[in-house]
């Protein structure tokens, strides 16, 4: 079963482009429920899926300002929630942090598993908090 998706995410937007106006330009597709713009992307809640089906059809790939903008369908809003729900399907190995490595509810969810990998050194078995070598700068 398909749920009715009415969130669309708005990406690749200008720093200098106005909430006002972006608003304009998708409101001509649908009453919005709520717009929550960041910078460089926008989040914009419709009030029906088909608001958001036709501003993703027209708008994706069109220029605001000097901006190729992305718009597509906003993955899940409680992604926790949805990715526990995926790993307990498919067994991928991610626990409800996000965290790579053996099953969360095997390890009773403390600490690293033996194939989690650290960020900062690409280690395995250990995460970058626990890290001995020096940290890398970003």
């Amino acid at each position: 079963m398909e749920l009715n998706q009415t969130q669309i995410i708005v990406k690749g937007l200008s720093e200098e482009i106005d909430e006002k106006e972006l608003r304009f330009k998708f409101e001509k597709f649908g009453d919005i429920k709520d717009f929550n713009m960041k910078s460089g992307f926008c989040f914009i809640d419709f009030v029906n899926d088909y608001s958001a089906k036709d501003a993703i059809e027209k708008m994706n790939n069109e220029f605001i300002e000097t901006c190729k903008i992305s718009v597509e369908m906003a993955e899940s809003r409680n992604r926790f929630d949805s990715r526990d729900s995926r790993d307990k399907e498919f067994g991928n190995g991610h626990n409800h942090m996000g965290r790579g490595g053996g099953n969360f509810e095997r390890r009773g969810g403390r600490g690293p598993g033996p194939n989690d990998i650290c960020h900062n050194c690409q280690g395995i078995g250990h995460w970058a908090s626990d890290c001995k070598n020096e940290k890398k700068p970003r």
